[in-house]
């Protein structure tokens, strides 16, 4: 068994095209996991694929948006907060973390 990765282009889409371009998926609300950006910001998860732990919807985190759109709860963190990512229509995906 192979494991196959879709990028989804389009934030809040339930549409992702394989990474080697040969198959699409419908359906794509909540994936099974997410690669982290290739970004120091994101230590050791940097490039990586994690497990998507929940998917819901709530407020955009940029608080100049009033819409509600969907989250990913990310199997990854460290003592600074676990991350999370959300697809805003207007702004991408935003990488952000909880710290609570």
């Amino acid at each position: 068994m192979t494991t196959s990765y879709f990028n989804k282009d389009k934030p809040g889409s339930d549409v992702a095209v394989s990474v080697e371009g040969d198959a699409i998926l419908l359906g794509a609300h909540s994936p099974d996991t997410v690669r982290m950006p290739d970004n120091d910001a994101f230590g050791d998860f940097a490039g990586q694929h994690v497990r998507v732990d929940l998917t819901f919807d709530s407020a955009c985190p940029n608080r100049k948006h009033a819409h509600v759109i969907t989250h990913h709860a990310l199997a990854a963190g460290d003592d600074a907060g676990a991350f999370f990512v959300a697809e805003c229509p207007a702004d991408g995906f935003l990488w952000y973390r909880d710290r609570t």
